[in-house]
């Protein structure tokens, strides 16, 4: 199977100027992403926390799924996320600290989702 991986680091919204430039750049990745026709995963930096209106905006338009989504509750902020497309779950996800407790990104351990099968109708007779 074929996965796309897509890699960012987009513009700390510091000032007016950078926070429009950083909503530019994920409105172009959403729209890059949703182009695509094949399993994606973005990973990076996009220096916004997940319930940020654009990541949220993003995750609609892409229909991608959030790898925070159980990840536990932290006092820490990160900005560093792990998105993929809904054909895989994520089942363990955690943020990656340095020896003095900073942040050096993430990760996550995915696998393909099961094919549900079919429930099999049972005849009267087969109880």
């Amino acid at each position: 199977e074929t996965y796309q991986l897509i890699s960012v680091y987009l513009t700390p919204p510091l000032n007016e100027k950078d926070k429009k430039a950083n909503e530019t750049e994920i409105i172009h990745l959403s729209e890059v992403v949703s182009s695509l026709n094949t399993s994606t995963f973005v990973f990076g930096e996009l220096n916004r926390v997940y319930w940020a209106k654009p990541v949220i905006q993003f995750r609609k338009q892409t229909s991608l799924m959030n790898s925070r989504r159980n990840a536990p509750l932290s006092f820490k902020t990160s900005y560093n996320h792990i998105f993929y497309s809904g054909d895989m779950e994520c089942y363990h996800f955690e943020d990656v600290f340095d020896k003095s407790n900073v942040t050096i990104g993430c990760r996550g351990l995915y696998q393909k989702k099961k094919s549900r099968l079919p429930k099999r109708k049972f005849r009267k007779d087969e109880n």
